[in-house]
């Protein structure tokens, strides 16, 4: 298996897809498979590197909480293992807390950076609570073990709800694929990965404007992609941070909601590739 020693006592478990030097990194808790947008990505030309996070899967766990400190030790971690792996600049492109490395990234090694594509990205709220009430509820169902199999149970039944109209039926089963996968990997989470609890993105900014502020320091084609129902990331946070962040460009999904990438991981694929095909790769 493909890992890399980030320090010492740190590893980190990643796959590749794909091959040739327009690298996109992606980080996240789970990698998927079926209806990855990613590996929809590696079949358009990329060369796409995904990372599992410190703490989750076969990566290093970690029994210890960082506090506040999570998104920067994650960007740090994607940063390192960059150069491990011997890319120089890439794309970074993120779902939800995935999307949260991204932040960070741009924060602590723009460098790095050719472009950012954030998928239900926020950031979130600026409300005086650092924690949003899914990763509360979440952290509230890790402490028992039939409430955790029960919370499961709910959580894949709400990913399978509702597909989208117009779905071939091998797209149909891709869905159900994906959330039976979710669904696995979060009933073999151990103790340590269920309590992780990484705040919000920006955790020092205390306010909306101060994070408007830290938002327009950015100088970095980053697209951004969002659903209309999204309980999570807000449309009110998408619209916020498009009109923040110079020169961004922000789609939102009529009928989607916190599960964008998994419901149409085709088209957020194709946006992305159009983005970068006319932001990056003229």
């Amino acid at each position: 298996m493909p890992f890399l020693e980030i320090e010492a006592g740190i590893t980190l478990y990643y796959e590749e897809r794909g091959s040739g030097n327009r690298h996109i990194i992606s980080a996240r808790s789970r990698l998927e498979h079926a209806a990855s947008y990613t590996g929809i990505l590696a079949g358009m030309g990329y060369h796409v590197i995904e990372i599992q996070l410190r703490g989750y899967g076969k990566s290093t766990h970690i029994s210890k909480d960082y506090g506040s400190g999570w998104y920067d030790i994650w960007a740090d971690d994607v940063a390192k293992a960059s150069g491990l792996l011997g890319v120089g600049q890439f794309v970074y492109t993120g779902v939800s807390h995935g999307a949260g490395v991204g932040w960070h990234l741009i924060r602590r090694h723009p460098e790095k950076l050719l472009a950012f594509a954030g998928v239900v990205c926020g950031p979130h709220t600026k409300d005086g609570k650092d924690i949003g009430d899914e990763r509360k509820r979440t952290l509230e169902c890790a402490l028992d073990e039939e409430t955790w199999k029960a919370y499961c149970l709910e959580r894949f039944h709400r990913d399978c709800a509702d597909p989208p109209e117009g779905l071939s039926e091998a797209e149909r089963a891709e869905l159900v694929e994906n959330a039976q996968e979710k669904y696995q990997a979060f009933l073999e989470m151990d103790r340590w990965e269920r309590l992780i609890s990484p705040r919000k993105p920006f955790p020092d900014i205390e306010t909306e404007e101060g994070l408007i502020r830290e938002l327009q320091k950015i100088n970095l084609p980053c697209l951004f992609l969002g659903g209309m129902f999204d309980p999570i990331s807000t449309v009110e946070n998408m619209i916020r941070t498009g009109r923040a962040v110079r020169d961004s460009k922000t789609i939102l999904y009529q009928d989607s909601d916190h599960g964008l990438s998994r419901r149409y991981p085709r088209r957020v694929a194709e946006d992305i590739d159009a983005f970068l095909r006319g932001r990056i790769l003229q």
